[in-house]
């Protein structure tokens, strides 16, 4: 469980919008929960492209497997 809140905090710190990061961060752990019912289309991020999007998902999943020392 604090692997995936240490990566929660890792998710979006490029932006400057903090509204857009918590929106980013929800969509992405609403995407890891089931992303065939919560497909990035359906997340309503229109300042976010598909392709950063799954990026980001990528680093949020690479920072909990640090946290864990996997990679």
């Amino acid at each position: 469980m604090r692997a995936v809140e240490n990566a929660k905090l890792h998710i979006g710190l490029d932006l400057e919008n903090e509204e857009l990061r918590q929106r980013l961060t929800g969509g992405i752990l609403l995407n890891c929960m089931s992303r065939n019912e919560y497909p990035f289309r359906l997340l309503n991020l229109p300042d976010v492209n598909e392709r950063d999007f799954y990026r980001r998902k990528d680093s949020f999943f690479a920072e909990i497997a640090k946290f864990l020392r996997i990679i």
